[in-house]
């Protein structure tokens, strides 16, 4: 039991005295005790009956708050129980796939290629398991399209840019909003875009960005 809970009924004793006191002084006429006699006698009261309560530091609050900052950087990777894939990544020209999210046997990806006149840029879904699906929409920078595959078999391309400017500060972009699942109960929810670079300073760069959820 702390040092505030073993005295406060003493200090509630001594508030009532001060009341009371003052009351007196308000109304007992030129005789009566003055307000300042009053707060001296209520002071020694309180110093007598519960000497050196203070309400101290309160570090049971601030581990309560620190446990509460630990608990949302914990959480920070997920909303609503499901994780989340938000990042921005540099996609190597290697002709190779770059997870940007996945979930069970669900992959959405990233592959970026470098040719003579053109850089390349794509997004692709894939999954292990046959019966998978993804819809949605998709845009290449200019047309936006329909996604629908409702057997997912392996991969399919959802998105696909080329770059072929040599003007500095020029680009090619592209992106998709996708739900994408499996009969598992596997599913990636969210938006995913790329961009080729083909100038001749960042020539072969590819840039990928990702905001989605997993289940």
């Amino acid at each position: 039991m702390s040092r505030l809970s073993r005295h406060l009924p003493l200090l509630v004793f001594a508030v009532l005295a001060l009341v009371v006191a003052l009351a007196g002084a308000a109304f007992g006429g030129s005789n009566a005790t003055t307000p300042k006699t009053v707060k001296r006698i209520a002071t020694q009261q309180i110093n007598r009956l519960a000497p050196g309560l203070s309400v101290g530091h309160a570090t049971t609050a601030d581990n309560a708050t620190s446990a509460g900052n630990a608990a949302n950087a914990a959480n920070a990777g997920q909303v609503d129980g499901a994780d989340v894939c938000s990042r921005s990544v540099n996609v190597p020209p290697d002709s190779e796939n770059h997870p940007l999210c996945a979930a069970g046997p669900l992959i959405v990806s990233a592959l970026c290629v470098n040719g003579t006149s053109t850089t390349e840029a794509f997004i692709d879904v894939s999954s292990t398991q046959s019966n998978s699906w993804v819809f949605g929409t998709s845009t290449d920078g200019s047309t936006v399209s329909g996604v629908g595959e409702p057997f997912l078999l392996s991969s399919d391309t959802i998105v696909d840019v080329t770059d072929n400017s040599t003007v500095p500060s020029t680009g090619k972009g592209g992106g998709a909003s996708l739900s994408v699942g499996a009969a598992d109960g596997s599913s990636i929810s969210g938006t995913f875009s790329v961009r080729a670079d083909h100038t001749a300073t960042d020539q072969g760069t590819c840039f990928a960005t990702v905001g989605a959820t997993t289940g």
